[in-house]
């Protein structure tokens, strides 16, 4: 997914995003859930499509509720970052 999105393949990047993170929900894997989701929120912000302006909230949202349930500071913090400079509130 990351090297997709290196490269612009947005579609296939978000594909391998969301095998990847419903691989993860299976596996109850929280840890990688967490950081998918701020990847995958990483992604949609940096493409830039107004239609995707809903999915980053929800990512972004979810992402910081889980970090910070986990303590996850490292990943707050950059969730923090990433919804300011995307515009997001996270409440």
């Amino acid at each position: 997914a990351l090297a997709a999105s290196t490269v612009g393949r947005w579609d296939v990047a978000d594909d391998h995003f969301t095998r990847a993170m419903e691989a993860n929900e299976r596996a109850g894997n929280r840890i990688w859930i967490v950081h998918g989701k701020h990847e995958y929120a990483k992604l949609l912000a940096g493409r830039g499509d107004p239609s995707d302006n809903r999915r980053l909230g929800e990512l972004l949202r979810e992402c910081h509720a889980a970090a910070t349930d986990m303590g996850m500071t490292r990943v707050v913090e950059q969730t923090n970052l990433l919804a300011q400079s995307a515009g997001v509130t996270l409440e």
